[in-house]
């Protein structure tokens, strides 16, 4: 369905896995994902106008498109998303999955293990948004390279991250951070 005029997507309950570019370059302002998706792929909502997302308790990995051939489409990228409830499964989050959108503040799930990077052919996870305090929760491992990269950050809570043990390159570059609340025990930065 991609490069169409789709203006609403409803993904009913059977569905497990949405597949990269999906959705890509449509004119999605309401989503609906079901309650089994598991997996949503790179590009998959690439460049719509969804701006308050709702993902479902089911759902444990937004992949990255990281291959040439999908040069910096992340899930959710280029969109004008302000909100995020994220489910409470959710393991991993790719690179590029939500950047350049309006994110305001996030609240990361306990379930969070990993934030991918940046590279080569994707932006960070959440590269330049308008995020302006991050909480992440207790079970976060790794967070990638460039993965907040370019966002007016003042606020970052990681006081609950007692498994966090590397942060990336450049995780937090371009920001203007004046809080920060650590906790790691065996952290590389």
């Amino acid at each position: 369905f991609e490069s169409n005029s789709l203006t609403s997507v409803r993904i009913g309950n059977n569905v497990t896995s949405i597949g990269i570019k999906a959705f890509k370059n449509n004119k999605i302002t309401t989503l609906s994902l079901g309650n089994k998706v598991e997996i949503i792929k790179g590009g998959a909502f690439y460049n719509n106008n969804i701006s308050n997302l709702v993902l479902p308790n089911s759902l444990k990995t937004i992949s990255a498109a990281a291959s040439e051939n999908y040069m910096n489409s992340g899930a959710f990228a280029f969109n004008n998303i302000e909100t995020i409830v994220f489910g409470n499964n959710l393991e991993s989050i790719g690179g590029g999955a939500f950047s350049q959108n309006q994110l305001k503040e996030l609240i990361l799930p306990d379930s969070l293990k990993t934030i991918g990077s940046g590279g080569k052919y994707t932006y960070g996870a959440f590269y330049d948004n308008e995020i302006t305090k991050v909480v992440f929760g207790n079970s976060i491992e790794s967070i990638g390279a460039e993965a907040f990269y370019a966002n007016p950050i003042i606020e970052v809570d990681l006081s609950k991250a007692t498994k966090l043990n590397s942060i990336g390159v450049k995780s937090f570059y371009n920001n203007k951070i004046t809080s920060l609340m650590l906790n790691g025990t065996n952290l590389n930065i």
